[in-house]
């Protein structure tokens, strides 16, 4: 998967004057060898792709950097694979904090992108309110039809300051964010905090802004 993307991705395109944009839909999550060393990985169609498979068997001979003006990743913890997206020449990325629970956000993203907005304008003006209603909705009635033993109501319920949100949040549900849970405000600021996107690269690029690549 590594090499056919490269492939399809480097002399071709920059040969003819194109520039790459890459929309990653896939689920992410991260793993810890016995080493401590933190690896991160989408899930493709067939293998899973890590940080060491980005750097070591994207970046082709003959191609100092891929043409790749912009990724966009609904993926969970897809920030950790910023660096590595950057390292092979991609011009900006962003990636959620923890878990992504918002892929609500990228019909707008599209939308306000493909209008001539910049990338870091177009990721802010995509988390509207209804983006995140409808995710705080989703999880109300999942935690309440949950096999939660009666740990969570619809009033105080998972979006609060509670025990329900706590215990839903740290793997009780679907959901673990496991340390990184934040017991001293809501579960929905947590879910807020955790969905945060971080930028690495130029966020004023723009679908059109002319970029230079040396073979």
């Amino acid at each position: 998967m590594p090499t056919l993307f490269c492939f399809s991705i480097c002399t071709p395109t920059i040969s003819a004057g194109y520039t790459k944009i890459c929309w990653i839909f896939s689920h992410g999550n991260t793993y810890f060898t016995r080493g401590g060393d933190e690896i991160t990985y989408f899930v493709s169609m067939d293998d899973d792709i890590t940080n060491q498979d980005l750097t070591n068997e994207l970046k082709p001979e003959g191609c100092s950097e891929l043409p790749i003006r912009m990724v966009y990743s609904i993926g969970c913890y897809h920030s950790n694979m910023n660096d590595a997206w950057l390292d092979l020449g991609t011009q900006v990325v962003s990636g959620a904090t923890l878990i992504n629970f918002f892929p609500t956000q990228y019909g707008k993203f599209v939308s306000e992108w493909n209008n001539g907005k910049t990338y870091s304008t177009s990721l802010t003006n995509s988390n509207t309110a209804a983006s995140r209603t409808i995710v705080y909705a989703y999880l109300t009635v999942l935690s309440f039809t949950y096999s939660n033993q009666g740990k969570c109501s619809f009033i105080p319920n998972v979006l609060g300051k509670t025990n329900c949100a706590e215990w839903f949040f740290t793997g009780g549900g679907p959901y673990d964010l496991g340390d990184n849970y934040n017991s001293s405000i809501s579960g929905k600021a947590n879910v807020n905090q955790s969905s945060k996107k971080i930028i690495s690269g130029d966020g004023s690029i723009k679908k059109n802004t002319i970029l230079e690549w040396e073979m």
